[in-house]
């Protein structure tokens, strides 16, 4: 059996951690996009509750009752749960994309690493180098969704629950 050199051994090694990383990486993706999608849902509902608040709930008390959960519902145990599920979605995707972007650093360093090995190459630099050299534009609009605007409209949806009546002003023509 022929020996591994351990230069050979750790370039092996960090090879194989950075696929594993890598891999993470996409799955948490993933979880980040769905919770986006879903957030989008909860908002949409949350919204729609200040300006139709009696079709909302009885749609939510029909959907709540065909799940067989037999409850005494009304007004606010609605809009207490679309205010929890709201709380803990977005906490959850908040998470999400912070460890997102702690990947992204440890994904570099790695690529560093492993760039020792190739040295005058662009091997190794998906998420580093040869990520942010050719950046689309499209990337920044979709950096800025998710990092601005996104929780930009869940705090004016949370502030129009809060203060409906500024939303029937300025429906108001």
């Amino acid at each position: 059996m022929k020996s591994i050199e351990l230069p050979e051994m750790k370039l092996n090694n960090l090879c194989s951690h950075y696929k594993d990383s890598y891999d993470i990486h996409r799955e948490t993706i993933k979880r980040r996009d769905k919770l986006f999608y879903s957030l989008l849902a909860i908002i949409a509902i949350f919204t729609l509750q200040v300006t139709s608040t009696e079709e909302v709930n009885t749609i939510l008390s029909k959907y709540i009752l065909k799940q067989g959960i037999n409850l005494s519902i009304n007004f606010h145990f609605i809009s207490t749960l679309i205010w929890l599920i709201l709380l803990g979605f977005s906490i959850r995707y908040f998470q999400i994309v912070i460890e997102i972007q702690r990947q992204y650093s440890y994904l570099h360093k790695l690529e560093e690493e492993l760039n020792k090995y190739y040295k005058n190459t662009v091997v190794f630099t998906r998420e580093g180098k040869s990520y942010f050299q050719n950046y689309p534009l499209f990337s920044n609009w979709l950096w800025l969704l998710y990092t601005a605007f996104f929780p930009m409209l869940i705090l004016i949806s949370i502030y129009y629950q809060t203060f409906p009546d500024r939303l029937q002003d300025h429906l108001k023509f």
